[in-house]
């Protein structure tokens, strides 16, 4: 079984950037509200550990190179976020299934879209409930 953290940090990490390739290639800002959904901070005005869980994904994004941003906004989000062109041809890129022709993949992806990283990140991780 894999660490809850880790399952948790995969969802924050796809979450961004699923919210701005959707918006590529303008810049957007995106706020840690709109990936875990609204919460209360503690007596002492802290934000929760699944809150500072989802900030410290946007930023580790940025620090290797998956996106840029122009500031932060205290701890609630990045402003001026965009894919980086790393990200970008990675998310886009077709993912052929195990064994199958690059024809075949090309046939399917003119058909729909389900063969791009992108689209399998968002049926794989993308179930908040």
């Amino acid at each position: 079984m894999a660490d809850l953290h880790i399952e948790e940090f995969h969802k924050h990490c796809v979450a961004v950037l699923l919210q701005l390739y959707s918006v590529f290639p303008r810049k957007a800002t995106v706020f840690v509200e709109d990936i875990i959904g609204p919460e209360e901070k503690d007596e002492f005005g802290l934000h929760s550990d699944l809150h500072q869980s989802c900030f410290g994904a946007m930023i580790w994004l940025a620090d290797e190179g998956y996106l840029r941003f122009d500031a932060t906004i205290r701890q609630e989000a990045v402003d001026q976020a965009v894919l980086t062109q790393h990200s970008f041809a990675r998310l886009a890129k077709l993912v052929p299934e195990h064994g199958q022709s690059v024809a075949r993949v090309l046939e399917q992806t003119l058909r729909n879209e389900s063969s791009t990283t992108i689209s399998r990140l968002c049926e794989e991780y993308l179930v908040y409930d």
